[in-house]
């Protein structure tokens, strides 16, 4: 019979008790151009969830604000509750979700992949072509101009995939490049080769990491001092302006941007890392947009006339995951009975609040070969069963148990799943020492390979199985290779994928290699999430992003 899972409900009281989003007083709305919209009873019912009929399943709320409840915060200002402090505003040197949502509103890339249709448009190229099997010729922009005055060519590009293809974070997403056959046709010209034909590569080159940055002002820089400032570097619609440690991001306008300006002049990161406190800062009208409000705070907002709420599918999967170099957990035993002792129904339902789906993969339904867990094969991954984990446990020659380590960031999903892993796994004799570290932190830490076990998330950016690559391809560094997933027949069937063209031959390779991780738990998967965004309800023109990479230039006012 599953128990009853315990957890924490001081949170919980505490979002029980909370008010309504405040109607913060502002200027008069009568005067055109004035920080403030109309409010009224017309308009959509308060909290009706609207269908948007897109490819990423979206939804919204549309409600109508208070009467007189300024635009935005900070009058011309867009503010942004981030859930955590990005490591650089370089991700080629450093990367997470933040600093990739960070870097989009100040770097931009060749190709972009409109989320709604989930076809490719054109940003800093004009077009392209494919030359043969393994070339793509792009024509640039003429127009475009970085931060620091100089004007964007083609040597600023290649110089792009030459610095990915150097920079162990970035290496593996850029070894499929032939450097040496890539050439400059002309300022706006130029051809970019792959060793093989690599099909995904439109999808890849939408990646915000593809950011096309001034070589010289790279070059003039530091390594170090990039971190904090890319020195001008970008081409995007905002400036940096300054970096607040542990507080804000600011950026500003733009007024030499190649496309259409913001409307705003100013945007602001803010750095809240606590969700309580992200959540009521949003509630409060203290920030514009909020990133990952608490999940079980999303049915008050909606009935919150100042806020709305936006919703959609992600490639994102929630993962417990384990060391597979260190003993024990390098005992395909020990890691079967650590599946068989959570139950996992429960624990999904709990922690998650119902928002997104209990799931059996790191591969997500939208990738191809994707298909659901076996009943008969995949036990170890579905079922609940403590007495099968103690029966492992003893023939992997744990009787007694033992101690493991599980590092966690500052997400509250996160703290409350540690507490319950903490009981599930205490029950079959497995102590388990929890560590909470700041984000950064604790990616630090993990690519080091010294963790144990780990509750992280797989976020590629693509929709493509390749993206998948540096996450379970032997040569992956533990910043990616989390699992330290080490599988010659997984090496090449990705291996095999990333150049095959004929689309049925990858699905089934990826099928094959989701078997295979499934049958060697390098990790326990759990969730496929549901992106949630909390917008300020006088605003619009927002787009939701599957990988949270909303494109917040373009948001409007209503």
């Amino acid at each position: 019979m599953k128990r009853k899972l315990a957890l924490v409900m001081a949170m919980l009281m505490v979002l029980g008790t909370l008010p309504a989003c405040s109607s913060n007083s502002g200027g008069s709305p009568s005067e055109k151009g004035e920080n403030a919209v109309s409010g009224g009873s017309a308009g959509t019912e308060v909290g009706a969830v609207i269908e948007t009929g897109d490819k990423i399943n979206s939804t919204y709320t549309n409600n109508t604000p208070d009467a007189n409840l300024p635009v935005t915060a900070v009058e011309d200002t867009l503010t942004i509750a981030l859930a955590s402090e990005p490591p650089s505003l370089d991700i080629f040197q450093l990367s997470d979700s933040a600093a990739t949502l960070v870097s989009k509103v100040h770097c931009e890339g060749l190709l972009r992949r409109n989320d709604a249709t989930m076809e490719y448009e054109g940003v800093l190229a004009k077009s392209w072509e494919n030359v043969d099997d393994t070339t793509i010729r792009f024509h640039l922009r003429d127009d475009v101009y970085f931060h620091n005055g100089e004007k964007m060519t083609a040597e600023d590009v290649l110089y792009m995939y030459q610095r990915g293809n150097e920079l162990p974070l970035q290496s593996s997403f850029y070894n499929m490049y032939d450097l040496a056959k890539c050439k400059i046709i002309d300022d706006y010209t130029l051809d970019i080769v792959t060793f093989e034909p690599f099909p995904p590569m439109e999808d890849f080159m939408s990646d915000p990491a593809d950011c096309v940055l001034s070589k010289k002002a790279i070059e003039s820089s530091t390594p170090e001092a990039l971190v904090r400032d890319l020195n001008g570097a970008g081409t995007g619609p905002y400036k940096f302006v300054e970096w607040i440690a542990g507080d804000r991001i600011v950026f500003e306008r733009n007024e030499n941007y190649w496309g259409e300006k913001p409307e705003f002049k100013n945007l602001v990161f803010r750095i809240i890392t606590d969700s309580t406190a992200r959540t009521l800062a949003f509630e409060a009208g203290d920030v514009d947009i909020c990133m990952q409000p608490l999940t079980t705070s999303v049915d008050s907002l909606r009935r919150n006339p100042n806020c709305d709420i936006w919703t959609c599918d992600t490639f994102t999967t929630a993962n417990i995951v384990f060391n597979c170099t260190v003993a024990p957990l390098d005992n395909k035993q020990v890691r079967q009975a650590l599946a068989y002792a959570l139950d996992l129904d429960t624990i999904v339902d709990t922690v998650f609040s119902g928002t997104g789906r209990k799931h059996d993969s790191f591969f997500t339904p939208q990738n191809e070969g994707y298909h659901p867990a076996d009943p008969e094969t995949d036990k170890a991954l579905l079922e609940y069963n403590p007495e099968k984990a103690k029966e492992l446990l003893a023939e992997a020659g744990y009787p007694d148990g033992f101690t493991i380590k599980l590092w966690t960031n500052e997400n509250q999903n996160r703290i409350d799943l540690a507490e319950i892993l903490q009981n599930n796994w205490g029950a079959i004799g497995v102590k388990v020492d929890v560590s909470i570290m700041e984000f950064a932190t604790l990616m630090a830490e993990y690519s080091k390979g010294i963790h144990e076990v780990v509750i992280c998330a797989f976020a590629p950016t693509g929709k493509d199985g390749q993206f998948y690559y540096p996450y379970m391809h032997s040569t992956g560094p533990f910043r990616r290779n989390y699992a330290g997933i080490r599988n010659p027949e997984i090496d090449k069937l990705m291996e095999n994928a990333q150049s095959s063209l004929d689309k049925e031959e990858r699905a089934a390779d990826y099928a094959k290699v989701i078997d295979i991780l499934r049958e060697e738990v390098y990790m326990i998967p759990l969730h496929n999430s549901e992106n949630i965004f909390g917008v300020r309800s006088t605003l619009t023109n927002f787009e939701p992003n599957p990988v949270s990479l909303p494109r917040l230039a373009i948001v409007k006012s209503k």
